[in-house]
């Protein structure tokens, strides 16, 4: 009578997987700026301050609204006319002299301020602002809380895990083989934030925010429409397993 008994060989196979989870933004944070400019520099920050003032009166009075101003930036503003660049080595040659600069024509004042806001209360907002003396958006940003993106993260490394898997189980069959039931490494890896990973590895997130705004009305007097944007959280990861192929040896008779 013969008995079998298994004899495993096994080399490695060393596979990548991709996982992405969207989540909707639960917050915007929107960058504005406000300018004035004056031919007497106390002017044109006096306005900046008026401005910031009564934006930051409003927005106080906005549930769930967060705020913070900036500094304000004053620089001096010289005439383009290339009548006083004449004579100047510096455009083209001739004597230097205090006559030949471009002159001083009045002040710029600037500053900035950076807003927390939920989306359904953006475009109302942006509207509101503008009629106080908003002067730029500069940018808008769609976040969501800490708990949302680790959640969000937590599911893109589980696409990511059975992606990883899947591959290699498909390219295990092909062979006519299997892969181990546990992986012999496991790395985590991406660009983006840094986050603590499994078996001892540093895993890493990028975050793709993909924000769709459509601004309507304008002259016609319609209200900003900022869309919602999606918050793509992708996780990647590499992982190797061994390849084990099962053959029967056959043994003495009892």
């Amino acid at each position: 009578m013969l008995f079998g008994t298994p004899v495993q060989s096994s080399s490695v196979l060393r596979t990548s997987g991709e996982g992405k989870h969207s989540i909707p933004a639960s917050e915007c944070r929107v960058y504005i700026g406000f300018e004035a400019s004056k031919p007497v520099a106390t002017d044109a920050q006096k306005e900046v301050a008026s401005n910031v003032e009564k934006v930051c009166t409003l927005l106080k009075t906005l549930p769930d609204v967060k705020a913070k101003t900036g500094s304000i930036s004053i620089h001096p503003v010289h005439s383009r006319d290339d009548r006083h660049n004449r004579g100047n080595s510096m455009f083209g040659g001739g004597d230097r002299g205090a006559d030949t600069l471009p002159s001083l024509i009045g002040y710029t004042a600037s500053t900035c301020m950076t807003i927390r806001l939920p989306p359904s209360q953006m475009g109302k907002t942006i509207d509101e602002l503008l009629k106080l003396g908003l002067s730029r958006v500069d940018r808008i940003e769609h976040l969501a809380s800490d708990e949302e993106m680790r959640d969000a993260r937590t599911e893109a490394l589980k696409k990511a895990a059975k992606d990883a898997r899947d591959q290699a189980e498909a390219v295990a069959d092909a062979m006519g083989v299997s892969i181990s039931p546990l992986p012999q490494e496991v790395q985590i890896q991406s660009s983006g934030l840094r986050h603590p990973g499994i078996y001892g590895q540093n895993a890493l997130f990028s975050q793709q925010q993909m924000p769709m705004v459509a601004a309507q009305g304008g002259g016609m007097g319609g209200e900003t429409q900022i869309l919602e944007g999606q918050i793509v959280v992708t996780a990647n990861v590499s992982v190797v397993y061994d390849l084990v192929q099962s053959t029967e040896a056959p043994m003495a008779e009892a």
